[in-house]
């Protein structure tokens, strides 16, 4: 998602807060995160484009590194969770719809079933 599309969706004040934020990570770290969630959505679309079954075991795999990597993501939010909850609110809104490197509500969706049919919370 380019920092245009970004700039439309947080404050300036926002803005600077992510790029503090940014600078306090390691760049490696950045990296690994950055660059797991391609090959996850992928897999998590081809899954429910194959009608996968949420109960399955392949099922319950992506959910784990779905949850892994958010945890991960999420973890350098901790010091600013208003930052989270704005990320959060755009995802509601469905104002990362039709961005590729997104998680889309189908992905979402389809994570939700695989957590209810394996009974996690």
């Amino acid at each position: 998602m380019s920092g245009e599309r970004l700039e439309q969706l947080y404050t300036p004040k926002q803005m600077q807060q992510f790029a503090e934020l940014r600078a306090g990570l390691p760049a490696e770290e950045i990296a690994r995160i950055q660059d797991a969630w391609p090959p996850l959505l992928a897999d998590v679309r081809a899954a429910r484009e194959q009608g996968m079954e949420p109960t399955t075991p392949e099922a319950a795999t992506l959910l784990a590194r779905w949850d892994t990597l958010t945890a991960a993501t999420m973890a350098g939010f901790a010091a600013r969770p208003e930052l989270a909850q704005a990320i959060s609110a755009n995802y509601q809104q469905g104002n990362f719809e039709g961005f590729e490197g997104a998680p889309q509500a189908a992905d979402f969706a389809f994570i939700e079933r695989a957590r209810a049919a394996l009974g996690e919370a």
